[in-house]
């Protein structure tokens, strides 16, 4: 159990990381990736993770697929005992502060609708909603597409 513990090490993560990854994801979304899937992600070129740590524990994760200058937010979670302490936000802002880095001047995902509090995590960090797709996941929910435009020039920065 990690209650309590809010001081986090962020890292980016490669195909080592892939059980780890799979661990947390099952404690976070009933319909979770197993540890082959996270690892042929993370041996892809395009793919961009971030592990969030307290102490020796993995308190979230962050999953980017870059493509020339758009990334699409794959997923991102954070253990459930660290959940409402501002962490998906903070690795929401590491992962977009690091593709930004990488040229990426647009950001998409995907959110359920009735994944409250991803929307509001998304809705503080300046996303804004660019389509809806009817009945998307298995649940029969929608699905927001969301977008944050990080740079209108499309150039890289510095």
């Amino acid at each position: 159990m990690i209650a309590g513990l809010s001081a986090w090490r962020f890292e980016p993560a490669g195909p080592a990381a892939g059980d780890a990854m799979a661990e947390l994801h099952r404690h976070c979304f009933s319909t979770s990736w197993s540890s082959k899937e996270f690892t042929a992600l993370l041996h892809q070129s395009t793919s961009q993770a971030e592990l969030a740590w307290s102490g020796r524990i993995l308190a979230g994760l962050s999953l980017f697929r870059l493509a020339v200058d758009e990334a699409e937010v794959l997923t991102i979670c954070t253990h459930p005992d660290q959940q409402g302490r501002g962490l998906a936000s903070k690795l929401l802002n590491v992962s977009e502060n690091r593709a930004e880095a990488a040229g990426i001047g647009r950001i998409i995902l995907e959110v359920s609708t009735a994944n409250f509090a991803a929307r509001r995590v998304y809705d503080r960090a300046g996303y804004s909603e660019i389509a809806c797709r009817k009945a998307y996941y298995s649940d029969g929910t929608n699905a927001l597409i969301l977008e944050k435009i990080l740079r209108e020039d499309g150039h890289r920065p510095g």
